[in-house]
């Protein structure tokens, strides 16, 4: 039976709450908008003088916002989904649509990029907090996955459509798209959640005076909760080993394509529609083994498919054969991903989550922070293909560290 029935007739007759549909369908046009206006954005800065600098540079105004992951994890446990979520959609609606209509220096899109980038950072907590509220339990792996195939739906899709709207219609009209995309995902948003989620009573002890003395308090508590418990720390530390290396991916296939493979923007597109592809399949595969094998195995599969598919892009000839080896970049990336998300919400009390996931995904970030620094120097002293390559070595050797945390014993 092929993966896609077996999904099929699991899914079949399932009942989520009306609340998980509207979290699936604006996080899947959110997204969709994003990768529209990413695509656009790269493109322009590959335009800039200086292109190697100028594309780090806009990844940079992308990622250093995500370095307050951990405050908006607390913010999240703090403010009613709802309210948080429709707060930051709007926001990021408003400053795209005054990026899409108003001319700007480079510099200045730089800084937009930046501030609609915080907005995300606050909103991401949201919806994977509200989730274990949302579902029940049992339901979690399939409910992550089913959520994450829609996402991964709208990456491929995304820079298919924003080189489309590009041709056609321009940057502005590339970003236009994405600022309509977050009026109707905050529309869809209104069904979420309108209570923050409990406090457990092992948490009264967080309470002090003033405000940010307790908010003090509750990072702290998220920080030593991922230190001392063996799987979100795992998690957490394979995230950014990972991405320090993966991440040269996204700062060397635009040259890879453009200059290396002589695919022009049109190439560009192919090799992101080939990373989502295999972003699509993830979820359809990894059902084929969630029942044989353990998350954490998953997990080690993923960081490993991953690193492999970005050696293979770095050696590939072809355009096509890239194409074919972001395929399976993107299958690997889909299964960390999924069981990233899995993992945490099963080993973390729900009263925590926001913060966990704050400081978790708060990793990657910083390792991004990193990668795009050194990504654009890296790229102009050796090669796409040699940058890619490092990448995809690194990430592979990321696995046995994984491996390692996993099997630690948890400290108290």
């Amino acid at each position: 039976m092929s993966a896609l029935r077996i999904w099929a007739a699991r899914q079949w007759g399932k009942r989520y709450p009306r609340s998980y549909y509207a979290l699936w369908a604006a996080r899947s046009i959110s997204v969709l908008g994003d990768y529209i206006a990413l695509m656009a954005l790269t493109l322009y800065a590959a335009r800039q003088p200086n292109a190697p600098f100028a594309v780090s540079a806009l990844f940079l105004a992308q990622t250093i916002p995500w370095l307050l992951s951990p405050l908006a994890g607390a913010l999240a446990d703090r403010i009613a989904p709802r309210r948080l979520a429709l707060a930051c959609n709007l926001g990021q609606a408003i400053l795209v649509g005054v990026l899409a209509l108003a001319t700007t220096p480079f510099t200045i899109t730089l800084i937009l990029v930046g501030a609609v980038s915080l907005l995300e950072v606050c909103f991401l907590p949201v919806g994977q907090s509200a989730l274990p509220v949302i579902v029940a339990p049992a339901e979690l792996s399939d409910a992550n996955a089913l959520l994450r195939l829609g996402l991964n739906i709208s990456r491929a899709a995304g820079p298919v459509a924003g080189a489309a709207l590009l041709a056609i219609s321009g940057l502005r009209g590339a970003l236009l798209a994405d600022a309509m995309s977050f009026v109707l995902a905050a529309a869809l948003l209104l069904s979420l959640p309108t209570k923050a989620p409990a406090r457990e009573l092992a948490e009264r002890p967080l309470q002090k005076n003033g405000r940010f003395s307790r908010l003090g308090a509750e990072l702290r508590q998220g920080l030593a909760f991922v230190i001392h418990t063996a799987v979100p720390r795992a998690v957490a530390l394979g995230l950014f080993l990972a991405t320090l290396f993966v991440a040269l991916d996204n700062v060397a296939l635009v040259f890879l394509a453009q200059r290396t493979l002589h695919g022009g923007p049109v190439g560009y597109g192919a090799l992101l529609a080939g990373y989502g592809a295999g972003m699509i399949a993830a979820p359809l595969l990894l059902i084929l083994v969630s029942r044989r094998l353990t998350t954490q195995i998953n997990l080690l599969i993923g960081v490993t498919v991953m690193g492999l598919g970005t050696a293979l892009c770095a050696l590939s000839p072809t355009l096509g054969l890239a194409v074919a080896a972001e395929v399976v970049v993107g299958i690997g990336n889909g299964f960390q991903n999924i069981t990233n998300d899995t993992l945490l919400q099963q080993t973390t009390p729900p009263a925590l989550l926001g913060r966990i996931f704050g400081v978790a995904y708060s990793a990657p970030y910083l390792a991004l922070l990193i990668t795009y620094t050194v990504g654009g120097t890296l790229i102009q002293a050796t090669s796409p293909r040699i940058a890619l390559l490092i990448a995809g070595l690194g990430t592979m050797a990321v696995t046995a560290i994984i491996w390692g945390q996993l099997q630690a014993p948890q400290r108290t």
